[in-house]
């Protein structure tokens, strides 16, 4: 009777190993499909410079 639920307990076991690998290979497979396992990330955007910069404090703005 011990053997059998060793034997049971060694196949959950290994049954929940295999499918928590095929999970984490189908998560590998849909992020390289996706392509964000293989392009570069978007370009930045333009800097804050004074001619992107309000010409009043927002603050200001909002008490009026």
């Amino acid at each position: 009777m011990g053997d059998n639920r060793a034997m049971a307990s060694v196949l959950l076991t290994t049954a929940l190993l295999l499918l928590v690998a095929a999970a984490i290979v189908s998560l590998v497979h849909e992020v390289r499909v996706d392509g964000y396992g293989h392009r570069t990330g978007p370009a930045s955007h333009e800097g804050w410079g004074a001619a992107s910069m309000p010409s009043a404090p927002y603050r200001s703005n909002a008490a009026r």
